[in-house]
């Protein structure tokens, strides 16, 4: 009678067992198993589970009392799933009242795990035989080795921000905040682009500091929060030399090692020389509105310059001015706008051009976009332009290219002419394009100087490539072509062709 009412009792004690179990959450935030239940001979083999929050280590203790007259003995399995045949991560064996398990650790990966418990005897009859069992399993703390210093890297062009090449840093149990050391050799601005590898943060909030003590902060904080693949930011420096960063995690409870991407990308905000064809990457900001980039023509030619914003996805702007050797400026300030891409995606690059004789020149930008993409490169130029009325170039009607430039360094006065004679009345149309830094004219007179047609062109927002066409019925007769700029710093570079057709097939 009194060992049915002990069983009894032994029953109720592991229905609390596993209410006990169930309730693993409601534990400290260390602890992700604990229990305490009895197996006897009706309860000889159990099996519950428990989720691993992140990759880390457990400590685990188990110890065990007796509850009747025969001894018994526990062997607890570690596995990954629910049955025998799973694969076992960690056996405890022969585990009794005066040989528990104490503090022992195993390195579990994230996800869900299950603990096996079976009761045996000597005997083999487990009748008189009751277990108190006791586990429980904590997460360690963690303090991982992080690198010593974050790497930051130089680009020249903008296929150089990539999203391979991250670093990871790691957040400990031990300690939410991190300081990490970075060198800039530019010390315009800085490029930060954070990612997430672990899940179970709120955020992970960073602050650059000109000291390692925290106590000089530089800029405003940047965040990456949990629902983040990759988060970018920019934020301008004081100068080339070591900075700080301090990382600091929001996280409701300790779940062992948390891991994130970062990546820094120097950005140079200072004057600088540039070669044909290399891109390079500037950085500007609201205090640094302008760049110098010196570059040395070695022929007069056409100095073409492109900006190409990093975020492409809305319009943008840039000023250009061009300074001769010595930074005095030789030309009016241009803002020009880039423009869609012709499947209307994206906004492409800010193009400026210019026809400069050799020399070394300095061009000033300031764009709208902080972060861009600059490149330079030369066109060569020709001419077959008379140089005076008396020494006009001929041209034969749909036969000749008249092709040529006016230099920034050109006077107004330098004029660039042409002529044409027609023997009978003739409709005729005039095709030309031109490449354009302010104004400038073109006028076909009869051989009385008298103005037929004139073409007058100055652009202050839209300069760059671009044609023109007109058509006309000319009487009999020869005719000149007179090209020249408007304004001291205006250049152009044109080439044009005459078209002539039938009067009569106009009537």
């Amino acid at each position: 009678m009194k060992k049915n009412l002990m069983r009894f009792i032994f029953s109720i004690m592991i229905l609390i067992g596993v209410m006990l179990l169930a309730q693993t959450s409601a534990q400290a935030a260390s602890e992700i198993a604990s229990s305490g239940f009895t197996m006897d001979s009706s309860t000889k083999s159990t099996i519950f589970e428990f989720e691993m929050p992140k990759d880390g280590k457990v400590k685990i203790n188990i110890d065990v009392k007796e509850r009747d007259s025969v001894p018994g003995s526990l062997t607890i399995t570690i596995q990954k799933g629910y049955s025998e045949s799973s694969e076992k991560i960690k056996e405890f064996t022969d585990i009794k009242s005066d040989s528990p398990v104490t503090d022992a650790e195993i390195a579990l990966s994230r996800g869900k795990y299950y603990i096996s418990y079976k009761l045996t005897n000597e005997m083999g009859d487990l009748t008189d035989t009751a277990l108190w069992v006791n586990l429980k399993v904590e997460l360690l703390p963690t303090i991982p080795v992080n690198i010593a210093k974050l790497k930051v890297n130089s680009i020249t062009s903008l296929k150089g921000f990539t999203k391979k090449g991250y670093e990871v840093l790691k957040f400990g149990d031990a300690d939410m905040d991190l300081v990490i050391p970075f060198t800039v050799k530019n010390g315009g601005g800085i490029y930060i682009s954070m990612g997430v590898k672990d899940y179970g943060f709120n955020s992970i909030e960073g602050t650059i500091y000109k000291d390692k003590e925290c106590k000089i902060p530089v800029g405003k904080s940047f965040v990456l929060k949990e629902r983040d693949e990759f988060v970018d930011y920019v934020r301008t420096l004081s100068g080339k030399g070591t900075y700080y960063i301090k990382f600091t995690m929001d996280s409701n409870e300790s779940m062992g090692e948390t891991a994130f991407f970062i990546k820094l990308y120097d950005l140079n905000g200072n004057n600088r020389v540039i070669s044909e064809g290399k891109t390079t990457i500037a950085y500007q900001d609201k205090a640094n509105q302008k760049i110098l980039y010196m570059i040395t023509t070695k022929s007069t030619c056409i100095l073409v310059v492109n900006v190409n914003p990093l975020d492409n996805s809305e319009g943008g702007m840039a000023t250009f001015s061009l300074l001769d050797k010595n930074k005095k400026v030789i030309s009016k300030s241009s803002k020009l706008y880039n423009k869609l891409t012709e499947d209307g995606t994206e906004f492409g690059e800010i193009q400026k051009v210019y026809t400069v004789p050799a020399g070394t020149y300095y061009i000033q930008v300031t764009a709208s976009s902080n972060v861009y993409q600059l490149e330079s490169f030369f066109l060569n130029v020709e001419s077959n332009a008379g140089k005076s009325k008396e020494k006009a170039r001929v041209m034969k009607v749909q036969e000749t290219v008249g092709k040529g430039y006016l230099t920034s360094a050109d006077k107004t006065s330098k004029v660039d002419w042409y002529k044409f004679t027609l023997n009978s009345d003739h409709y005729v149309q005039l095709y030309m394009e031109y490449s354009l830094d302010g104004a400038f004219d073109f006028e076909v007179l009869d051989s009385s100087g008298n103005v037929k047609f004139k073409y007058s062109e100055e652009l202050d927002s839209n300069e760059g490539n671009y044609s023109t066409w007109f058509g006309k019925t000319f009487k009999k007769g020869t005719y000149y072509i007179k090209v020249y700029k408007r304004g001291g710093s205006s250049s152009v570079k044109y080439n044009f062709k005459l078209f002539n057709y039938d009067y009569g097939s106009y009537n």
